[in-house]
């Protein structure tokens, strides 16, 4: 299941109608709300898994594309008598309403064994898929905390080997996993995969290799570099060579569970050169695209706007506090004319095209 839609609001922003694709890349300028965008989406998924709690008034109306099924979740969360309290509550199957939570404690659930509504009491501050799970009576609630749990967000500028194992999980749009770990859980063949893609980037190795034990420093990757005698581990290697090898292992690392995933990144390719921004860009959309990933980033880099299609643009306006985006679907004709400009994919974001042409 993917997201494909995304509406949110709390007392300082609101995000209107946001539209997402299996691949999506967020550009705009300066404080439009790309990193909030990521970041609410990743909060979105941190709230379903109760990584986080509420700690503010927010309203969310989220909707999830799996085949031909469309699957709408609404709720709000207010606060009343110094406590958070789930105001309202509703999921709709393709437009039938399979829950529907009229008051704090309040509700009606589809079973989908018996075929009939009944009545249920969730906790005031509780979602109803925190207060119930069965995975045959009330399947629509797994497939929003199965979307939950497979989704993935971080900053790619803040992918480091010196980040503490044991960052707190809650923070937002940070990944918590060990890089030797993850290169060990991979087959055979994928680890032959994420070294193939490394060197696809220009970065020319002979062996990937990973140890139990480093001199006290405990796991670590080995890589050897073609024109190098000595091997390095991972914490020794430069930022932008680590942040690649980081991003290539997860992705093969989600494509070995085989389960779909969300992947969520800010900031796409900070710090690469253009060679290597371009090639990192392409290999991962396309690897998204292809298998059952999601990706959802962000970027204001030219070299990496350039090599991706702007079909797979959303460009965020903002006015005030409110967030919108201009994209192929809602804004069609736009983009089919600028294919016929010659300008090149950064020039549709940073001249004035948009504009212009809107205002015409």
């Amino acid at each position: 299941m993917r997201l494909t839609k995304l509406s949110y609001k709390d007392k300082d922003w609101e995000l209107r109608d946001l539209g997402f694709d299996k691949v999506c890349l967020l550009v705009g300028k300066n404080s439009t709300g790309k990193s909030k965008t990521l970041s609410t989406i990743d909060y979105l998924g941190k709230l379903i898994t109760q990584k986080i709690g509420f700690y503010k008034e927010t309203e969310w109306n989220v909707t999830y594309q799996e085949n031909n099924d469309e699957l709408n979740y609404k709720f709000r969360i207010g606060h009343s008598n110094s406590e958070w309290v789930v105001e309202y509550e509703e999921i709709a199957l393709n437009k039938e309403t399979f829950l529907q939570r009229t008051g704090p404690e309040t509700a009606t659930i589809y079973n989908s064994l018996s075929r009939q509504k009944e009545s249920i009491n969730p906790p005031a501050n509780k979602l109803v898929i925190h207060a119930t799970r069965d995975v045959k009576k009330y399947p629509f609630l797994e497939d929003i905390a199965i979307w939950a749990e497979n989704s993935f967000g971080f900053k790619f500028g803040s992918i480091s080997p010196d980040r503490p194992i044991n960052q707190e999980e809650f923070n937002l749009l940070t990944v918590v996993e060990e890089i030797p770990l993850l290169f060990k859980s991979l087959s055979l063949r994928s680890r032959e995969q994420v070294k193939k893609s490394f060197e696809h980037l220009g970065y020319k190795i002979d062996l990937i290799d990973y140890v139990d034990e480093d001199k006290g420093f405990g796991r670590a990757l080995f890589i050897k570099e073609a024109t190098l005698k000595n091997y390095l581990p991972h914490y020794m290697l430069s930022q932008g060579m680590f942040r690649s090898l980081f991003l290539l292992i997860f992705i093969e690392y989600l494509l070995n569970r085989n389960k779909t995933a969300t992947i969520i990144i800010d900031d796409f390719c900070e710090g690469l050169d253009y060679d290597r921004a371009t090639k990192l860009g392409k290999l991962i959309f396309k690897k998204c695209e292809e298998d059952n990933i999601q990706l959802i980033a962000t970027s204001n880099d030219m070299f990496l706007m350039d090599v991706v299609d702007i079909v797979h643009w959303n460009v965020l306006q903002r006015n005030g506090i409110v967030v919108t985006a201009l994209n192929a679907k809602n804004h069609q004709e736009l983009f089919e004319k600028f294919r016929y400009t010659g300008l090149s994919n950064f020039d549709f974001f940073a001249s004035d095209y948009i504009s212009q042409t809107i205002d015409k």
